[in-house]
């Protein structure tokens, strides 16, 4: 019962800093509010949630202590350092949002064609980005449970991650593609429905954590049910525009997310997981968030 209480607060937690970043993106624009919406704010929940399911074992089996405890900050940090590969799976879901209704005039004039066309366009890109994100987790988890076999290994695999996220990252926010601000306001029920699956990605991923498949959870708790809700009630509510500016800001963002979780582990050894989570913030924001928005706001 402990486990689960554990898993459903850190759910909970990043359910409602979900809905906030929905309510950044419409009311600052998708540059500013990209940005904003993937700084590290639920993966810190996620990462108290992962941490504390440890801290549990430890207590409850003292007699292995020191044994016992040097594997479960091996498994946390395990988790934390599969964070970024998860974030660059989310980059590229992001991008997809961009160029497949480019690519696919189907999803195109089915958008064009009143709100039931447009709900049939937004469930057919749903069905590809999810499943392209689903086939390209499972590869990766497959991948890095045969070679990556030592904890130096899955930190070069992040730090590689982060690299990757901030080329795509630069790459998509180098030419100039209009952001404007939302001018209606997100229904209730889809702010609420943005804050649930969320939730449920990050109480699930806990859960992961304690059956022992600490890449699996690391990689769960970035499921892109953040981006996935924002991309689809922006685009109901406002229309393509608005969702489609904040693809390029928020790819470029996630590296803030991957920063705080190469961060994290050595963080929370060191200063336990508040002020820990906090110092790996301040990283992120000033080594990754910061700049992204110099950036940004330079090229355009």
């Amino acid at each position: 019962m402990e486990q689960l209480s554990i898993a459903l607060l850190s759910g909970v937690g990043a359910g409602l800093v979900a809905i906030l970043a929905t309510i950044a993106i419409e009311r600052l624009g998708g540059r500013l509010g990209g940005i904003i919406g993937t700084l590290p704010t639920t993966i810190i929940p996620a990462s108290w949630g992962l941490w504390y399911q440890g801290q549990e074992e430890i207590v409850r089996q003292t007699s292995l202590n020191a044994e016992l405890t040097q594997n479960t900050l091996e498994q946390f940090s395990i988790a934390m350092y599969a964070v970024p590969a998860g974030m660059c799976l989310n980059a590229i879901f992001l991008w997809l949002w961009r160029v497949i209704p480019q690519g696919f005039t189907i999803v195109s004039r089915l958008s064009e064609q009143g709100q039931t066309g447009l709900r049939k366009a937004l469930a057919l890109m749903s069905l590809m980005t999810l499943g392209l994100w689903f086939i390209s987790a499972f590869t990766w988890v497959t991948v890095s449970k045969k070679w990556l076999s030592t904890l130096d290994l899955h930190y070069l695999s992040g730090f590689s991650s982060l690299l990757l996220i901030v080329l795509i990252g630069l790459a998509a926010t180098y030419q100039s593609v209009p952001a404007p601000k939302g001018k209606k306001i997100s229904k209730l029920s889809t702010l609420f429905s943005r804050g649930v699956c969320a939730m449920l990605a990050v109480t699930l991923a806990v859960l992961i954590a304690k059956s022992g498949a600490s890449t699996f959870a690391g990689v769960a708790a970035v499921f892109p049910a953040i981006f996935w809700t924002t991309m689809v009630s922006l685009w109901l509510s406002q229309g393509q525009a608005v969702p489609s500016g904040a693809v390029g800001p928020m790819m470029l963002g996630s590296s803030s997310v991957a920063v705080f979780a190469l961060a994290a582990p050595s963080s929370y050894l060191e200063y336990g997981p508040l002020w820990g989570a906090l110092l790996a913030w301040l990283l992120a924001l000033f080594c990754a968030a910061l700049p992204s928005y110099l950036w940004i706001k330079r090229a355009h």
